[in-house]
């Protein structure tokens, strides 16, 4: 087995050689010279150069001259027998005719065709079929019947098919040779006057490349969907900052407080002028002792702010501290817990005590009013001392209103 694979291997050898002789003489001929009879070179039947394979090819000036190659020789088993023919061969324009490809092969060899022949845009492939026999010799004989239509006018060729087979796990292949056809333009014998109708040469296809529009198109919708979350993110941070400043106390209390609802605040907003009225200081006539210890420490914390001039250095810081006071003494007041923190849950909270209905109303007036000053900065010099004066005014009259209950 082994020196039989030798001898195939020389021959193979043998025939690159002849093949490359052969291409170097016709790179060799004068460049006006045309190829003739002996032009191919027929090595082992099965390569020609400067014209068709030596089995029926046939020489022309119909297109550039074909330089066909077969593959090697597998395994010393004999190539395939291939040939190639058309019926019919002279035909007109846009006619429709069939390419027999015979394959003749030995049993253990697997030949095929390629699934689409290349042949635009002189032929257009239409469909194929493929019947296979047995021969006497115990050879297989294949015949391709591939249905084709012509678009190219005058003398051409159809080019050689090449048929690959396999043995052994290794391939190889042959060529068919050329099929002369001749096409003619002539379409006045034509009964039907729809045989056309619909009938176009091969085109090539240019497929639609989406890709970039869809990476624009989804860039674009990731940006404003991120300026959108940036700014609503931005917007709610400043809402939460703004609602949650810190707010000292005469006592070294922090609590956090909420502007109060418009309609809490609308009732009597500072930057709208009122009649001025002169500050109040606490009544001589009140007897501190008849009020709670959390009314006197918050009187006494209101006459330190005001002995301290901070309503009329930095009202707004003043009025930061004296909110706080009133707030504390509240709390204090009703034992309500440090939770309530915002103007809107300490009222309600106060609505579930003992607190007198005007006293109620007033808490929430005057806490909604200094809350307009804190966060609006709705600063008025002359508000200062009125604010002041009604804060004292307020907790004396909790105070006293729970005192005469008591």
């Amino acid at each position: 087995m082994s020196a039989r694979r030798g001898a195939a291997v020389a021959a193979h050898r043998w025939r690159i050689a002849g093949l490359a002789l052969a291409v170097a003489g016709a790179l060799a001929a004068p460049a006006g010279a045309q190829p003739g009879p002996d032009a191919g070179v027929d090595l082992d039947g099965g390569v020609a150069v400067g014209g068709a394979p030596s089995d029926g090819g046939v020489t022309g000036d119909a297109g550039p001259t074909r330089i066909v190659i077969d593959g090697p020789t597998l395994l010393g088993i004999g190539k395939p027998q291939v040939s190639a023919s058309a019926s019919p061969t002279e035909m007109r324009l846009g006619d429709k005719f069939t390419l027999f490809v015979d394959v003749v092969f030995d049993e253990n060899v697997t030949v095929s065709v390629p699934s689409g022949l290349d042949l635009a845009p002189s032929f257009d492939e239409l469909k194929r079929t493929s019947v296979e026999e047995r021969r006497s010799d115990g050879t297989r004989k294949r015949t391709y019947q591939i249905q084709l239509q012509a678009w190219e006018l005058g003398d051409v060729r159809l080019p050689p098919v090449q048929v690959t087979y396999s043995v052994g796990g290794d391939s190889s292949w042959v060529v068919t040779n050329e099929v002369p056809l001749r096409i003619v333009g002539s379409i006045d014998s034509i009964d039907d006057p729809n045989a056309f109708l619909g009938a176009t040469p091969p085109v090539p296809l240019r497929r639609r490349n989406w890709l970039w529009l869809s990476l624009a198109i989804g860039v674009a919708v990731m940006a404003v969907v991120g300026g959108a979350t940036w700014l609503w993110s931005r917007r709610r941070r400043k809402a939460r900052a703004a609602a949650r400043p810190v707010e000292a106390t005469s006592d070294g209390l922090e609590p956090l407080v909420v502007l109060a609802a418009p309609a809490t605040v609308a009732a009597a907003p500072p930057a709208m002028k009122v009649a001025p009225k002169a500050p109040a200081r606490r009544a001589a006539w009140i007897d501190l002792s008849r009020l709670t210890d959390a009314a006197r420490k918050a009187l006494a914390a209101l006459d330190e702010l005001e002995r301290a001039g901070t309503l009329v250095d930095d009202q707004v810081a003043g009025y930061r501290v004296m909110a706080g006071i009133v707030r504390t003494y509240l709390l204090e007041e009703f034992a309500l817990p440090s939770r309530h923190r915002t103007t809107r849950e300490l009222i309600k909270a106060l609505g579930a005590t003992p607190i007198a209905p005007s006293g109620l109303t007033e808490a929430e007036r005057w806490l909604g009013a200094a809350d307009l000053v804190k966060f609006a900065a709705a600063v008025d010099p002359e508000q200062g001392a009125i604010a002041l004066a009604d804060a004292r005014a307020l907790i004396t009259a909790i105070a006293g209103a729970r005192g005469g209950a008591r």
